[in-house]
């Protein structure tokens, strides 16, 4: 096997679709958390130089969907973000010495409805998901000096506290229907 065999296992990247959004979740957290990643270049500084990359290849330990509904990924991560899911998914997390652990794909046994563009409370939800995805982008640069990660998501937290208790409200009107 080459080095491009290799890395290629299984064909884990070369099967990767390449649609404009990614939405993202971690296989292994206490608490569930979603993220987007849109497919366009990113520039950063590193060590002086001026860096360019392209493209984003999801590894082992996160799990994702892709679309190219912007509207759907921000739906999406706004639901995986919503604190009664997390509750429910607490029984079916694995627990480890710190608490409940792996989310997996446990989270999948959650009725989580499709996106339909004709509901309203999905269009509350993707609006309310682009809302806290652009205050986050707006805080993180304010945030990349704290002292962890469990400490930055808390300051996050607090921050977004309103508009989470919004998309609570609407993702449990969501599941009730379900």
């Amino acid at each position: 096997m080459n080095v491009q065999e290799w890395l290629d296992y299984r064909r884990k990247l070369s099967t990767q679709k390449r649609a404009e959004y990614k939405v993202l979740y971690p296989t292994s957290a206490t608490y569930l958390c979603s993220c987007i990643v849109e497919d366009k270049p990113i520039s950063f500084e590193a060590e002086g130089q001026s860096v360019e990359i392209q493209g984003f290849v999801a590894e082992s330990k996160e799990y994702y969907y892709e679309t190219a509904n912007k509207e759907e990924a921000y739906y999406l991560a706004a639901v995986l973000n919503s604190p009664i899911v997390d509750e429910l998914l607490k029984p079916m997390q694995s627990r480890g010495l710190w608490g409940p652990r792996d989310i997996h794909k446990k989270v999948l046994e959650i009725p989580i409805p499709q996106y339909n563009p004709s509901d309203e409370n999905h269009q509350a939800l993707s609006q309310l998901g682009e809302h806290c995805t652009q205050k986050v982008e707006q805080l993180l640069p304010q945030l990349t000096k704290s002292r962890s990660i469990g400490h930055t998501r808390r300051l996050i937290k607090a921050e977004l506290k309103t508009k989470l208790e919004e998309i609570d409200k609407l993702v449990k009107i969501l599941l009730e229907a379900k």
